[in-house]
This record gives structure tokens, C-alpha cells and sequence, in this order.
């Protein structure tokens, strides 16, 4: 017999139904606190809503807030005999009702910005509660202003409402009906084992793919190591064992998707699928790229840098290759973040989709450039101009010594490092330096070793290469400028390397400075060649490191051939337009950019035309050595540039430049930087004030001239002794003021080629200026007063802002 069972029915009606009327914040605020007392609410915006024929609706509780029309109709008509009516007065009283109003029950609210959501709706809710269904109740005289009134909703549940009078009950009947019980059905023996079956096939489809993926994981280590080794002989190998595990779990996955139709819908199995079309795809280009660079390899020696003349066509292959193989890789990437597989290890294979796709950037952007400057039918002479950046000048540091660089066809005909000195003594005749070198280095002769005064460096090459011509006689196809950056950036990629000809001397990139700089000072006299001997024999170790070890890493190579030019630790000119124009596209040249807003993407767009309604602002800060020292590598520095912009649009600048010289007498005697410093700005600025250490600085002292048409240079020397501290603040307003035609404001900071990254923060302080904001970067931090940014000068740096009208 079947048992009993109690079953409680709720009539349909028991919700109280409730209508607000009006189009305010204080519409949500009511509908919270009815919701949770349980009543069905309709809202509507206008008395008109509401009054249509086939509305037979009665309600419970009515709310018209902030107007008064057809109050009178929608009380007879909507609300029910026992309900209750409440028209609330807002911002003015209500003055049209007339005797009628007397059959209406008013709450005179006032201004709603001079009350708490919490307090109103609470006495809204005990004025209609009330007993009384007429009358006034004038509530604006106890109205308090609040210092934090938010029109926001309250948040449901902490709303404290008196518990309304609901003349409705609720209604329960307890029935009795019998408990329906459903028939059980067997599973026949066919059905039961094919359930088996399928979890038979599920579980050894399970076991396939764990074993899979660890496999492969362990795989793609292997590759990941052969790849950095640039062994591209095992990176095939790997490559095509990676494929045929990608085409078993094809197999595998063709198999399921045939047997397991329940599954074809599943979303983490179709997921499986594109990972594994993901991988083919990669493993296809892989194999293609690696077994083309490992037999180019095995023809040129295994070697990175070429010892054998290099063919055209096979370069361009290698960029067609890197080309594909970057494509692959970054479509990839796009579809391994759309997969979302229970225990996929997602951020592990997007991290190692990353590595390789910077790691072919480097290529990608460098091979080309190399190729046109390089890889020539016809031979080219460069002059390779050694900048020590740790005696800083214009365009990296002092030229203590240079090589002419012969090249033919990718393979190195002769590099001989000079002493500049040894050429320097060959100059006929005279040549008047610029005034600060007469000047502050009391030399009166302009050499090769100070040609690169001017800070633009297709400037200094001509007049480095117009040296070498009439000191050596040699004409060179163009010239490139390395400092010691770079060649530390090498020595990480190469090792440290032994001198056979210096017995005991290992050098590295945490040593080379001291060691360059011992074998340049320890026991010098005129016509000494030990800095040179040092150079060349460091030169043709690491020559030979890279034309005859096989475990160098093209990759890291490549990435720290980038970084150097990036960060301009490598600056190149050519005497061929065509390659020149390709170099500046990359900027690469370390060319002073010419002041103005660009267009499109502020952080590539170099070159690009003028904005017309933006507002262009530049700065560079530009140090010369003059202290016959090193003392750069003991100096750090901070720069801090405030920006105000003034209410008539009067844009001044506060440049504050803070050095410490935390060089030890008992190290280098004479560690006094005497830096002949230049501030470029936009031309016609003027300077406003100067000072060092809280002291002016003497007009007379100072130089201001026009450079490049489009900026003005202000110039002085600085001197910042051993363990001391020194604090240069410029103040200086620009020529055109910000107008209200202008809608976005660009300042460009360049950087000095070989000058130490440095702390740089940037304040702009908008006055005259509202709704300014940052459109390519995330400001530290940012109020209405002041947008503030921390950084450093790694590279040269772009702030571009949109002004809102």
C-alpha cells in the first residue's frame, strides 16, 4: 500500500502587488525595500503607463513620485479598496490638485540630494503604512544635509523598513494525495555491456592521453634546450618526434570522434582537437625552418658567425623562414588562449609560445638590416668607432680607439682595432674644434676622438669618417658606434673568454671595464700599443668563439644584438639611402628626432606626419666628459620633470637633474665630472631660472642657441666632485601656448646613447586643463591636480595625452 503524503498549496493572489510611478533615484531605492517585504512591483515612468483600458490590475500599494498628474484618476481606478496611495512631492509643491488633494495622502519630500536613501524610503514607508489615508506630512523642515550623500542603490538586505500592514493573508489547505512511485526498469544484459565498453574505451583513451601529454611535455624540454643551443640538428630530431607523438594523438583523437559520437559536443573535447591541429601546425613549420638553418649550419661550419662568403639567396630564405615560423607561432598563440582543458598546463605553453615568438622578433627585425649592410656582392668598409661610455660624449662616450671592418658577402675580411692617438698624430693642418672643447678641455685642435660632439650620430659619423679619410686616407660605406654595453651584452652570450696573448687574463661582462681600463692606464707612455694589443686580442677571442663553437645561441645573440640597438649600446649609418632610410624606420640611427606630435601609435610611429591639433613638447638631456676620466662610472643620477599648464595655457617646465659622484679619490684620484651639459627643448623656449645646489647660475655662464631649426639648446658646465652631491634645477617656458583648438598634448623624451638608465619621473600638473588624460601608459598615480608617472630612461619614452572639451 502506498503511503501518504502531506502536500502544502499556496494560493496564486497572496503577493502583494505594489506600483511606483516616476523616474529618479529614488525609484530603486523603494524597489529594493519592497521586493524583500515580499511584494510584486511593477514600475512605470509616467502617470500615462499606467492609465490604459486593459489594465484591470488592482494594487496594493501606489508610489507617484514628483508629479501630481492624473493622481486622482489612478487612485480610483488602480488601487485596491483596502490599499493604500501615497503621492510624494519632490522639488516643487504640488499646486494644481485643489479640493481634490484633500483625498490624497502627500509626503513633501523636498530636494532629494539633502537626504539618506536609508532615512527617506524608511519614512515613505511608514507614511503610507499609516493608519491615515489623506493628509500632509511636510518632512522637508527635518531634511539634514548630508557631507556624503550617494545616489546610489542601497544594498539589498541592509535596508531597514518598518514591516508594512499587508491586509492579505496567506492561505494554506493541507490536502492529502498519494505518493507516485515510477516502475523500475532493468538494463538488459546488451545495454550493460555496452555501457562497459564505453568505459573501457574512455579509460584507455584517458591512460593514451595522460601518457601523451607527459611525453610531449618532456619533448618540447628537450627542444626548448636544443633550440637555445641553437643545435638545430637535434632540433630536427626533436621535432620529428614531437611529430610523431602529435600523430598518434591524432590517431587516437580520430578514433574517439568516430566511436564516441556522445562526446563530439563536448566542449573540452572538441578543445582537444584544436590543440592538437595547434601543434601540426607548429611542428610543420618547425621541421621546415630547422632542417633548412641545420643544413645552412653544417655548410658554413656550424659556426654563428660566417667564415665563408654567404649567399644572397640563402639569407632570404632565412627571413622567409623566421617570417613563417613567427606567423605560426603568434596564430598559435591566439588559439591556445581560446583552450580552456581540465589540467592543461595553458600559462606554461603560452610562456614557452612567448619565449620563441620574442626570440624571432629579435631576428625578424635584425636579419634584414644585416643583410643590406652585410651581405653585399661588393665589399664594404666600415669604421667601427669604440664609444667608452664610461667617459660619456654626445653620441656614447669618448672614441679611445676605432677598427676598419671589411666585409664581403657576410664573411669578416679584416678587423683592425687602432689607437685613435696613433691616427689622431697623422692629421694635417688644423681644424677648429666646437667652443667647448677650446673651451672647458682647453684643446685647440678638433681630432677623430672628439668628433662626436654633435648628439645626433649621422652628424658625428660624417664628421668621424671625414676625419678618418684625412688622417688615414680611408674612405668607409659607413660607420658604426658600439660602447661598453654592448660588448658586455656579448660576453654574456659568449662566456668569459682566456687571452693567450695576456697569460692569466680571463675577461667577462662583469670585468671588461677594469680590465680595459687597466691595460689602458697601468704603465701607459706615448706610443704604448698595450690598449691596443688588449683590444684586438679580446677581439679575436671572441671571434673565434662565435665562428667556431656550436653551442652559442643564435637566439641570444640576436636578443642581445636587439637589445644593444634598442637601448642605443649599437648606433649604425650608411652611406646608401635606401639602407639608411631602413635603420632610421627602426630607429636605429640615434638621430635626434625632429620636435612634433605622431600620428597613429605613439610608441612605434616614428617619423610619422604632424597631429594638427596636438600640442608637440620635447626634452633631451645631453652630457659631454670633459674631465679627461672615467668618472661616469661612478656618477648615478635621477631626473625629475614637472609640467604645469597654466589657466591662459602657459606651459613651464621644471627640469631637476640630482647626481651623485660616488667615486673614492683612493680609487681614481681625479674623479671630478666635469660635464658639459646641454638641455634641448622646443625652439624659441626660454629659460626662466637656474640653479645648482639652491644657487643661481649666472646668465653669463649659460649658452642658448638654436639647434636644427626646431630646438633650442641651453648649455653649461657642471662640475660634480669626488663623494659629492649636485642638484641642477631649470626652469624654462614654452613658446606657444595650449589653446583651446588643441585637443591632445604629446612630450617626447630622448635618451642619450651610453648614458646609464637612470630613474625618470614625470608630473604634469593641468591647471588651465580639464579632463586630461594618459592615452599610452597607466599612471602611478593620478588626481585632478596632478598625473604622475615613475620610469626610467632605458629607451627614449613618449607621453601622450588626450584632452577632453
Amino acid at each position: 500500500m502506498t503511503q501518504k503524503k502531506t502536500i502544502q498549496i499556496v494560493g496564486d493572489d497572496i503577493f502583494p502587488q505594489a506600483l511606483i510611478i516616476g523616474d529618479n533615484t529614488l525609484v530603486q531605492m523603494l524597489l529594493e525595500g519592497l521586493k524583500i517585504r515580499g511584494c510584486d512591483v511593477k514600475l512605470a515612468k509616467s502617470p500615462q503607463e499606467v492609465l490604459t483600458p486593459d489594465s484591470p490590475l488592482r494594487y496594493d500599494y501606489i508610489f507617484q513620485l514628483g508629479t501630481s498628474d492624473n493622481a486622482i484618476e489612478i487612485k480610483r481606478k488602480l488601487l485596491s479598496r483596502e490599499g493604500k496611495f501615497l503621492l510624494v512631492e519632490l522639488d516643487s509643491e504640488f499646486t494644481d490638485l485643489g479640493n481634490k488633494g484633500r483625498e490624497l495622502k502627500i509626503f513633501r519630500a523636498g530636494k532629494l540630494s539633502l537626504w539618506d536613501g536609508h532615512d527617506l524610503t524608511g519614512r515613505l514607508y511608514k507614511a503610507i503604512f499609516s493608519r491615515s489615508s489623506y493628509g500632509i506630512e511636510d518632512e522637508r523642515k527635518v531634511a539634514v544635509i548630508k557631507k556624503d550623500i550617494s545616489p546610489d542603490l542601497p544594498k539589498s538586505g541592509n535596508v531597514s523598513l518598518p514591516k508594512p500592514f499587508f491586509p492579505k493573508q496567506i492561505v494554506q489547505k493541507s490536502v492529502t494525495r498519494p505518493e507516485r512511485t515510477l516502475p523500475r526498469k532493468k538494463i538488459s544484459r546488451r545495454g550493460l555491456g555496452l555501457i562497459i565498453l564505453f568505459l573501457v574505451i574512455i579509460s584507455g583513451i584517458s591512460a593514451s592521453a595522460g601518457w601523451y601529454f607527459l611525453s610531449l611535455k618532456k619533448s618540447l624540454s628537450y627542444l626548448k634546450i636544443h633550440l637555445v643551443r641553437s643545435d638545430f640538428g637535434a632540433v630536427s630530431e626533436d621535432v620529428k618526434d614531437i611529430k610523431s607523438k602529435l600523430d598518434l594523438a591524432r590517431s587516437i583523437y580520430n578514433f574517439s570522434y568516430t566511436v564516441l559520437i556522445p562526446l563530439r559536443g563536448v566542449t573540452t573535447f572538441q578543445e582537444m582537437g584544436e590543440l592538437i591541429d595547434i601543434g601540426q601546425s607548429l611542428t610543420s613549420s618547425f621541421r621546415d625552418s630547422a632542417d633548412f638553418i641545420s643544413e645552412f649550419k653544417i655548410s658554413r661550419q656550424s659556426s654563428v658567425l660566417p667564415t665563408s662568403e654567404l649567399n644572397k639567396n640563402d639569407i632570404d630564405q632565412s627571413i622567409n623562414k623566421v617570417e613563417n615560423l613567427y606567423g605560426t607561432l603568434t596564430d598559435a598563440r591566439g588559439r591556445a588562449i581560446r583552450i580552456n582543458i581540465p589540467y592543461f598546463p595553458k600559462k606554461e605553453f603560452i610562456d614557452y609560445l612567448d619565449g620563441m615568438i620574442e626570440n624571432l622578433s629579435s631576428l625578424r627585425q635584425v636579419l634584414p638590416v644585416f643583410e643590406k649592410m652585410f651581405i653585399t656582392d661588393q665589399a664594404k668598409i666600415y669604421l667601427v668607432l669604440f664609444q667608452n661610455n664610461m667617459e660619456l660624449r654626445p653620441t656614447g662616450g669618448f672614441i679611445g680607439s676605432f677598427a676598419i671592418l671589411n666585409v664581403l658577402k657576410g664573411k669578416i675580411l679584416n678587423f683592425d682595432i687602432i689607437d685613435v692617438y696613433t691616427a689622431d698624430g697623422q692629421l694635417k693642418g688644423h681644424v677648429d674644434p666646437p667652443l667647448p672643447i677650446r673651451k672647458f678641455l682647453n684643446q685647440p685642435n678638433w681630432f677623430l676622438r672628439d668628433s662626436n660632439f654633435d648628439p645626433d650620430f649621422a652628424a658625428s659619423s660624417l664628421q668621424a669618417a671625414w676625419f678618418l679619410q684625412k688622417e688615414l686616407g680611408t674612405s668607409v660605406d659607413g660607420v658604426i658606434g658600439v660602447n661598453l654595453f654592448f660588448v658586455q651584452n656579448l660576453l654574456k652570450v659568449t662566456g668569459p673568454l682566456t687571452l693567450p696573448d695576456f697569460p692569466g687574463e680571463v675577461i667577462s661582462s662583469d670585468n671588461f671595464f677594469f680590465k680595459a681600463h687597466y691595460f689602458a692606464q697601468n704603465n701607459f707612455f706615448p706610443g704604448s700599443t698595450q690598449k691596443k694589443d688588449f683590444l684586438n686580442s679580446a677581439a679575436k677571442q671572441m671571434q673565434f668563439r662565435l665562428t667556431n663553437t656550436q653551442n652559442i645561441s643564435w637566439f641570444d645573440l640576436f636578443t642581445a644584438i636587439r637589445k644593444s640597438l634598442e637601448e642605443k649600446n649599437i648606433l649604425l649609418y650608411s652611406e646608401d639611402t635606401d639602407v639608411q632610410t631602413d635603420i632610421e624606420n627602426s630607429a636605429w640611427g640615434g638621430r635626434m628626432i625632429k620636435v612634433g606630435c605622431l600620428a597613429g601609435d605613439v610608441n612605434k610611429a616614428r617619423g610619422s606626419p604632424d597631429i594638427s591639433d596636438c600640442y608637440p613638447d620635447y626634452l633631451s638631456v645631453n652630457e659631454a666628459n670633459l674631465g679627461v676620466n672615467k668618472a661616469n662610472y661612478f656618477v648615478e643620477k635621477n631626473i625629475t620633470v614637472e609640467k604645469r599648464i597654466a589657466d591662459d595655457g602657459l606651459i613651464t617646465t621644471t627640469l631637476t637633474l640630482s647626481y651623485d659622484n660616488k667615486n673614492i679619490p683612493e680609487v681614481f684620484s681625479d674623479g671630478t665630472y666635469k660635464n658639459y651639459l646641454r638641455i634641448f627643448v622646443p625652439v624659441g623656449s626660454r629659460l626662466l631660472t637656474a640653479t645648482i645646489n639652491t644657487m643661481p647660475i649666472l646668465s653669463s655662464d649659460i649658452s642658448v642657441d638654436e639647434y636644427n631649426l626646431d630646438k633650442t639648446v641651453f648649455g653649461m658646465l657642471v662640475n660634480i666632485a669626488s663623494a659629492n652631491r649636485g642638484i641642477i634645477k631649470l626652469s624654462y617656458a614654452l613658446p606657444r601656448l595650449f589653446t583651446g583648438d588643441l585637443s591632445s598634448y604629446q612630450f617626447y623624451f630622448e635618451k642619450q646613447s651610453g648614458d646609464k638608465t637612470s630613474p625618470l619621473l614625470i608630473s604634469i600638473k593641468p591647471q588651465g586643463l580639464q579632463n586630461v588624460s594618459p592615452v599610452n601608459f597607466k599612471p602611478t598615480s593620478q588626481s585632478a591636480q596632478e598625473i604622475f608617472y615613475a620610469t626610467d630612461t632605458l629607451v627614449d619614452r613618449i607621453f601622450a595625452f588626450e584632452v577632453k572639451k
